[in-house]
Parts: C-alpha cells; sequence; structure tokens
C-alpha cells in the first residue's frame, strides 16, 4: 500500500474500496466526512460482479466495503467504521459510556434492514427471472416492513449524538440504496409502510 502522506495530515494513506450500489460502503463514507477523516481516505471504485474484479486480493470474500490500512484490512462496514471512529475525535460514534448499547442496538436494526434490502434486490437482479424466488423476496419486505414499523419508537430521545447519526446514517442509506436506483422500476421501491420512513 501506498505511504503518501494524505491532506497534509502526516497520516499513511487508506485506501477505501467501495462500490457506488453499495449502502453498505456508503454508510462507511459518511462515518468517514463526519468524523473528519475522508479527505485522508482514497476512494477506489471496485466492481464486485466483474469477471476480472481483484477485490479477493483485498477480500476473499469478495465484498465491498474494504478499508485498507497501516493497521490491516478492515472488512465489511461495521468494522471499517468502527476503525474509524477510533481515528477520529470526539464525539465518537460509538461512545464508551452506557449509551453505547441504545447505539449499537439501533444500528443492529438498521443494519438488518440494509442486509435484507441487499438481499432482495440481488435476488431480482442476479438471477435469471425465471428462477427468481418470489418468497425469498417477499420473506427480505418482510423483515424491513416490520423492522421499519420498530425504528420510530426506538428513535426517541436518543442517548446521544452519535445514536442519531450512526443508526440513523445506516437506515437512510437501506433507504436510498443505489443498488435500488439501479434497478428496474419495479425493483427494490415497495414502501416500509403506510407512515413509515
Amino acid at each position: 500500500m501506498s505511504t503518501d502522506i494524505v491532506g497534509g495530515f502526516g497520516w499513511p494513506q487508506c485506501r477505501l474500496r467501495y462500490s457506488p450500489a453499495s449502502p453498505f460502503a456508503r454508510k462507511v463514507r459518511v462515518a468517514a466526512i463526519e468524523l473528519g477523516l475522508s479527505n485522508r481516505i482514497e476512494l477506489v471504485p471496485s466492481d464486485v460482479w466483474a469477471p476480472d474484479s481483484d477485490i479477493a486480493r483485498d477480500n476473499p470474500l469478495g465484498k465491498v466495503p474494504v478499508l485498507v490500512t497501516p493497521d490491516g484490512t478492515f472488512i465489511g462496514s461495521t468494522l471499517c467504521c468502527q476503525y474509524l471512529d477510533s481515528l477520529g475525535a470526539e464525539p465518537r460514534l460509538v461512545p464508551a459510556t452506557a449509551a453505547r448499547w441504545r447505539v449499537l442496538q439501533l444500528h443492529a436494526l438498521a443494519d438488518g434492514i440494509m442486509e435484507a434490502a441487499v438481499a432482495q434486490v440481488t435476488e431480482e437482479l442476479r438471477r435469471p427471472a425465471q428462477f427468481v424466488y418470489a418468497g425469498f423476496v417477499e420473506r427480505q419486505w418482510d423483515k424491513i416492513r416490520r423492522a421499519g414499523t420498530r425504528w420510530p419508537a426506538a428513535s426517541i430521545s436518543p442517548p446521544s449524538r452519535s445514536a442519531a447519526l450512526w443508526a440513523t446514517w445506516t437506515f437512510v442509506c437501506r433507504s436510498v440504496t443505489g443498488a435500488a436506483a439501479a434497478a428496474p422500476s419495479h425493483v427494490g421501491t415497495k414502501p416500509l409502510q403506510h407512515g413509515r420512513p
């Protein structure tokens, strides 16, 4: 990895491998901005579906996001965000107080919504139409709808700025999933539930 200094901070260069269509990668990018670290990170677009993709060189799971740093390679949005959180200034995304559990509860709910959204989009986009399993797709939407009904109550009086930001970023990233935006108009456009985000 390059050890060029980024942004005049005397900080070895890090690379974030991402896809514009990945809400998980988008979450890491937003976290970097909020933590004041975005100008220290080189963004490397990576198409994990391309036959000649070299993503496995950095992540044997063949997924983004991947954050390549002087401290090693971090895979998955949660771990990438936690690493960046250790470098940023206060307030942390995940506070070192009792409020951390509330933050992590909200984050887990929002992350699960994204996982279900990506699963249903992948099923409808990557499989030949005759092999798409409608029951699987509907199961993912059921997860999203159920979680959506919990979200307003869970978001009342967040314990800290971190809870309002990190968990809500994740939820918003799902709501504007790039994969859905790139999909045909009938994919990824169902509402969570009447009166919900």
